[in-house]
């Protein structure tokens, strides 16, 4: 007798379909390119009272300055600019994308410097990189008398040069005019007598060995050459009243050059001068002083001591 055959398998059913809405977030993904130029200015709209054509004109001109590709940044600042004057932040993305990508910082000062209040560092920054690219009128506007930022000497050379190379150099602003004005003080402030006799090589690393004594600047100079470009240019080594202020000590050194400190007992300036192709301290203000500079070298004693007086 055969086994009794298995019961029949119950016949499949189909499962519940999947919402409609789960099928759709799918798309999301594909679509957000498309979305987030639209949908981003009315959120900023509901967050900070901006209108939507202020909103939507911000962001196209924010995401064409992080690209930094002039054309685009044109484009968008021309959009941006029938908007002038509706929107704080607009205006300042207006005068940033005028005073780096596309060059025109005449046309970025009136937004500035409407628009940075004091104690907006962020728009104070922007106001003194512009103010510098604009010149000696825009600087003393930028200060407005020390209330926004720190007074210059609009007619100090060193604010030409600096002027000309900050549309290239987005690191130039208020704060490296300040330091150049002062580094020029120490350099220009060389004096012209009384420099006694010291004999003795510049040690590689004075500058470090300045700042072990406590020095708060060591710098070098050289006296202006008449086949240096002029300051306006933004060429060369940083022009001061009495000189050219010197990135570092130059491989080849001239045949003269300036080395100066500002360490705690007081200023010091060393005559430098090449010998046999090695820079030599031949003169300084202060001996003594020069003297414990150039001792402190971590390359070891460079002058014997003095000799006792008889």
């Amino acid at each position: 007798m055969s086994a009794p055959l298995p019961p029949a398998a119950a016949p499949l059913r189909p499962g519940p379909r999947p919402p409609r809405w789960l099928a759709l977030g799918a798309l999301v993904p594909a679509l957000l390119p498309v979305l987030l130029p639209v949908l981003l200015p009315v959120v900023l709209l509901g967050c900070d009272g901006r209108g939507a054509a202020e909103a939507s004109a911000l962001y196209q001109l924010e995401a064409a300055l992080q690209q930094g590709d002039p054309a685009v940044v044109s484009e968008a600042a021309r959009a941006a600019g029938a908007l002038e004057g509706n929107d704080p932040a607009l205006d300042l993305a207006l005068a940033r994308a005028f005073a780096g990508p596309l060059a025109r910082p005449e046309q970025a000062w009136p937004l500035v410097n409407r628009r940075a209040l004091p104690g907006d560092e962020v728009a104070l920054r922007l106001l003194g990189r512009v103010a510098l690219q604009v010149g000696s009128g825009a600087l003393l506007d930028a200060s407005d008398g020390g209330r926004r930022l720190p007074r210059l000497p609009p007619e100090h050379p060193a604010l030409d040069w600096l002027g000309a190379r900050a549309a290239a150099d987005p690191t130039i602003d208020w704060q490296t005019a300040l330091r150049a004005v002062e580094d020029c003080a120490l350099l220009d402030s060389e004096p012209q007598r009384g420099r006694r006799p010291v004999d003795a090589p510049l040690p590689a690393d004075f500058d470090e060995a300045a700042r072990a004594l406590g020095a708060s600047r060591a710098l070098v100079g050289r006296p202006r050459l008449e086949s240096d470009p002029p300051p306006e240019r933004g060429l060369g080594p940083m022009p001061c009243a009495a000189g050219l202020l010197l990135p570092g000590f130059p491989e080849l050194p001239h045949r003269q050059l300036t080395v100066a400190a500002r360490l705690p007992e007081g200023d010091v300036w060393l005559s430098v001068v090449s010998v046999e192709g090695e820079p030599w301290v031949a003169s300084a203000s202060d001996p003594a002083a020069a003297r414990r500079w150039l001792e402190a070298s971590s390359l070891g004693p460079v002058i014997a001591p003095a000799a006792p007086a008889p």
